[in-house]
């Protein structure tokens, strides 16, 4: 080697600097292009109403509260709704909406939790259920028993 090519070469360490320089400002670069394209307020669109009619054909709707168990036990952002419906003859109908927030685990199926709350499931079927806009939606009909007293001493099945 002759003392001009040795003159006219670059060092390495000058050459890889470079090239880390430059990964790392296009790295800058692109992280602050997300950081202002990210929309902090967004809040997701769930579709689902929470809020149960007050009547039913002949059933009259009351609201019910969120129970201590049901507030310790699920995460603070699940929303409930629950109302219990009646009829003239007594006959009871307990609707309820469990919306989940960012954490999944209070969304669970109800086969799970009610024999937990003292039911037991008699027997199940799907039944369709034709919505105004056309389409249909398969929900769950559950039957279910629960022995309750009703005076002191005095039991009845639910």
């Amino acid at each position: 080697m002759n003392k001009t090519s040795i003159e006219s070469e670059v060092p390495s360490w000058r050459l890889n600097w470079k090239i880390l320089a430059g990964f790392l400002a296009l790295a800058a670069l692109t992280i602050g292009f997300c950081r202002l394209d990210y929309k902090h307020e967004t809040i997701p669109e769930t579709g689902v109403v929470m809020s149960l009619p007050e009547r039913i054909g002949e059933f009259r709707g009351t609201d019910q509260p969120i129970s201590e168990g049901e507030r310790v036990l699920l995460p603070k952002d699940t929303e409930i709704v629950k109302k219990a419906y009646t009829d003239v003859s007594g006959d009871l109908v307990n609707c309820q909406i469990v919306l989940s927030g960012s954490d999944k685990r209070s969304i669970h199926r109800p086969e799970i939790c009610l024999p937990g709350q003292g039911w037991n499931i008699r027997e199940g079927s799907v039944l369709p259920i034709k919505l105004d806009n056309g389409k249909t939606l398969k929900v769950m009909k559950l039957r279910l028993l629960r022995e309750v007293e009703v005076s002191p001493g005095v039991r009845k099945p639910l």
